[in-house]
């Protein structure tokens, strides 16, 4: 027996992940309720739906079943491990890891919730989860390594830091597997008597393993600030890059789990990374990647409404929104397709609308998402007033604007700043070209003026001439600067960033302008080389600015930044060396 589960285990596990992209969080959940008992695997795939199905609805409620749901699967694997032990197996025994995988995943997964609830305890909670998830996976990787040899490297210089993966495609056997190819393989995965090991079940527990480390060391990568440092107390830091070549590994395997990777790896390239990209090239090696990742995906689920949607997204970052609706429509048109998917089509399609600047579209279809979802209402309800701003009618959008604080469930970063803007537009209602600013703003914030035309752009501009009142002149010169900026007039726009600066060295509400802005005068300078000075500027941001909008996310971007531009200088540095 070279695998580790009953073969029917993984045909359903295989099943419901189908279930799963094809139909949703609910089917797969239903597919699953009566079978989660049968076996660890099965009781970890289910938890994990629930887990995936609490991140898609942010229900506190959900969120909590969820968590309950990860105990329970905690608490099984536990016994399976008792039960494993009654029958003196080896404390190497390969069943016995994945067991301890298995509940280390859903440690994770609690820690990931927690952190979403938003509250200081929260925050707390899901740090001391997250050191203790990284433990455990270091013991179980440890465990591995003495097994099966290295598939993984850890780097000499910190027992808590990781590296690069081997480059070995993974179905390339260790050579403790090459061994036992060709001799009879126990029944036991693990046999402590002759050391023998089946190569499939090896490849399972590897490939588990790098499930977890990969979406560990994401998840440490893009946590917030205030949670990060918490970590960082604890002494260790996310790898990244780490984390994306574990996942990797996980999709090129024959793992159940796979196919979510590829997901996961899609979900990153398409929508985290261009939140967080240094520079444009950043962003198109991302897409490219996240267009073969999709190319990757099982022959049955290349037409899933899952895989449209990832489609119409790809296309709508690359700017080509006429394939984008196409294949958002399709995937509407799915008789599968699910309320969430449903809700993400709509909104990527009024996004696809927005930036073309069909603006009755683009309210439609945000009205849609607003009706269908109980999450961030505030936002949408926010947006489509600021849409009906920006065609002047005022007084259609200040009764949008008036019901924003009163949908707001949660004091998040972002609903203060919806709390705030909603409030200042009721008080002195924005006439189009504030509006216009407002929506800019928006779009800005969730970086999707790149993907826009130089045509809609300069139209943009021109939008943007008009006298504003003076609490809009620094958000104003600002959304100009970067307007200017996607248009190549770096002059225009470094002149521009700095006028914006200093508008908004005093002003009382938008506090947000002057460390954006100088974050981007640092982008450019590296731009030009200018190393140094786009140091300083990205410093000046991080240090001597505290207590606006969206600074967690800002001072993540900067941290980015100043890692990347010391990569450039010392590139540079080399070139320039090697050519002297």
């Amino acid at each position: 027996m070279g695998s580790m589960f009953a073969e029917e285990d993984y045909i359903m596990v295989r099943c419901s992940v189908e279930i799963l992209l094809n139909n949703g969080c609910l089917a797969a959940r239903k597919y699953l309720v009566d079978k989660r008992n049968k076996s660890s695997l099965l009781n970890s795939v289910s938890s994990f739906v629930e887990f995936l199905s609490s991140l898609l609805t942010l229900d506190e409620t959900h969120i909590d079943e969820a968590i309950g749901c990860l105990k329970e699967t905690q608490r099984y694997c536990i016994t399976q491990r008792n039960i494993l032990k009654q029958e003196k197996c080896s404390a190497d025994d390969l069943r016995l890891l994945m067991n301890e995988i298995f509940s280390t995943d859903a440690e994770l997964y609690m820690a990931i919730l927690s952190i979403l609830k938003q509250g200081l305890k929260d925050y707390v909670k899901g740090a001391f989860l997250i050191r203790k998830s990284w433990k455990q996976y270091k013991r179980n990787y440890d465990k591995i390594l003495k097994i099966g040899g290295s598939f993984l490297n850890v780097n000499g210089n910190s027992e808590h830091q990781l590296c690069h993966l081997h480059q070995n495609n993974p179905e390339v056997l260790s050579n403790v597997e090459q061994e036992t190819v060709n001799s009879d393989v126990s029944c036991s995965c693990y046999n402590v008597e002759t050391k023998t090991v089946s190569s499939h079940a090896l490849h399972e527990v590897q490939a588990a393993i790098a499930f977890g480390y990969g979406l560990f060391n994401l998840v440490v990568s893009l946590t917030p600030p205030k949670v990060l440092q918490l970590v960082q107390f604890f002494g260790f830091h996310g790898n990244q890059e780490l984390g994306l070549c574990c996942l990797k590994y996980v999709c090129a395997s024959q793992n159940v789990k796979a196919e979510l990777s590829r997901l996961g790896l899609l979900w990153y390239h398409a929508i985290i990374r261009p939140m967080y990209a240094f520079d444009d090239n950043d962003v198109e090696c991302g897409l490219e990647e996240a267009s073969q990742l999709l190319q990757g995906l099982q022959e049955n689920l290349l037409l899933s409404p899952v895989a449209l949607y990832f489609e119409g997204l790809l296309f709508r970052c690359k700017g080509n929104f006429t394939d984008a609706t196409r294949s958002l429509n399709l995937a509407l048109e799915k008789p599968q397709a699910y309320k969430e998917m449903i809700m993400f089509c709509d909104y990527e399609i009024g996004w696809c609308h927005l930036l073309e600047m069909q603006w009755d579209l683009a309210i439609q279809a945000f009205i849609k998402v607003k009706d269908a979802t109980r999450w961030s209402q505030c936002f949408y309800v926010y947006l489509i007033g600021v849409l009906h701003g920006v065609q002047s009618n005022t007084n259609e959008a200040v009764i949008y604007f008036r019901y924003v604080p009163s949908l707001v469930k949660r004091k998040t970063p972002l609903a203060v700043f919806l709390i705030r803007k909603a409030t200042c537009c009721v008080q002195a209602p924005p006439n189009d070209t504030e509006s216009l600013i407002l929506l800019l703003e928006i779009i800005y914030l969730w970086e999707c003026l790149p993907t826009c035309s130089s045509v809609t752009l300069s139209c943009l501009l021109q939008g943007l001439e008009k006298t504003v009142k003076d609490d809009f002149v620094a958000l104003k010169l600002f959304l100009t600067a970067y307007v200017l900026h996607r248009l190549g007039r770096l002059t225009q726009a470094i002149e521009c960033y700095k006028e914006a600066m200093t508008a908004g060295e005093n002003i009382v509400g938008d506090k947000h302008v002057l460390p954006f802005a100088a974050y981007e005068l640092g982008i450019i300078s590296a731009k030009i080389s200018q190393f140094d000075k786009g140091q300083e500027f990205l410093r000046k941001a991080k240090e001597t600015c505290s207590g606006y909008d969206f600074e967690n996310r800002l001072k993540l971007k900067i941290d980015i930044a100043m890692k990347k531009m010391e990569e450039r200088a010392k590139k540079d540095l080399v070139t320039s060396d090697s050519s002297g």
